[in-house]
């Protein structure tokens, strides 16, 4: 079945806000990471998702959808009367491999995974350019986002994976 991303996560939101709680059970199992972004007035309004694939791609978007709108402890749960008010972006991961060192991605093309010991974080490939940013700001949030100090991309013990993402953005 052929799916446009963001009109299935705005249904998943829909449906939430009608107590409709089925979620689509069709397609295969995805080894790929998706994550849904909403914006309001192009603003941050929610994102969550999953760097792996954990089931159904349908599904996933269905799920992380609602995750977003009602769990991104960043923000309160989202709100039916904000619904027409957003935007909604899905984002589906290529699989990670490892850079040569923290500065070896593409701003714009790819998104960065950190990890140190029990810490990491991710940016998506569009967050960069979203916040014009260079690398070396990007890193410095990154490793604030992952709970450390901002300069603790520059240490040796810092692992980076970065991947690209194609975007389905609502038409």
């Amino acid at each position: 079945m052929d799916y446009h991303w963001p009109n299935l996560a705005r249904k998943s939101l829909e449906d939430y806000f009608s107590g409709k709680l089925d979620e689509p059970g069709e397609g295969e199992e995805s080894q790929e990471g998706v994550f849904v972004t909403l914006q309001k007035y192009r603003q941050l309004r929610g994102c969550i998702g999953c760097i792996q694939g954990q089931g159904k791609m349908p599904a996933m978007v269905y799920q992380y959808a609602r995750s977003a709108a009602l769990k991104d402890p960043r923000f309160p749960s989202l709100e039916r009367k904000e619904l027409k008010e957003i935007s909604i972006e899905v984002t589906i991961l290529t699989p990670f491999e490892k850079m040569a060192g923290p500065l070896d991605f593409e701003m714009g093309t790819h998104g960065v995974y950190l990890t140190k010991g029990f810490h990491s974080a991710v940016f998506l490939p569009q967050v960069g350019p979203e916040q014009a940013w260079d690398k070396k700001t990007l890193l410095e949030h990154l490793s604030i986002k992952a709970g450390l100090h901002g300069q603790a991309w520059q240490q040796s013990e810092v692992e980076f994976q970065r991947f690209s993402g194609e975007i389905f953005s609502e038409l």
